[in-house]
């Protein structure tokens, strides 16, 4: 049996910070692959001290 989840996390705003794609065949995991999405309103500037 396959099994595709997907699930997402969010802020208080209902933003979406991260979310995470798994597969499993008869509950062993395959396949992970998590991705984190920048804050709300984010310019894409890296600063560095």
């Amino acid at each position: 049996m396959i099994k595709i989840t997907f699930k997402t996390s969010s802020n208080v705003d209902g933003y979406i910070t991260s979310s995470t794609i798994e597969c499993r065949v008869f509950g062993i995991l395959l396949y992970k692959k998590s991705c984190f999405y920048p804050p709300k309103g984010w310019s894409g500037e890296y600063f560095t001290h």
